[in-house]
């Protein structure tokens, strides 16, 4: 994490979608696991940028298992949402 007017901006993190495939409320669900990288964009940019001169092809994101994402950041998923997890590696 970097500082920026007293607040922490982290240089990564993570986001997990889950949903059911339909509306159906026994539908399967789904889970996607991505983590975002905004190193290269605070490197090129700094935190101080005008908003037409942020290029967003710099900011970096992954997919990732949600076990990989269980182990980066300490949260655990229930076992059902781990189940649906949609990539593999």
């Amino acid at each position: 994490s970097v500082v920026a007017s007293g607040a922490k901006i982290p240089r990564k993190f993570w986001k997990v979608i889950v949903f059911r495939e339909s509306r159906k409320k026994a539908a399967p669900l789904e889970a996607h696991g991505f983590v975002f990288d905004q190193s290269k964009a605070i490197k090129k940019y700094g935190l101080d940028y005008k908003k037409e001169e942020l290029e967003l092809p710099e900011f970096d994101n992954d997919r990732k298992t949600l076990k990989e994402i269980q182990s980066i950041s300490g949260v655990i998923f229930p076992a059902n949402v781990v189940a649906a997890d949609q990539y593999r590696e």
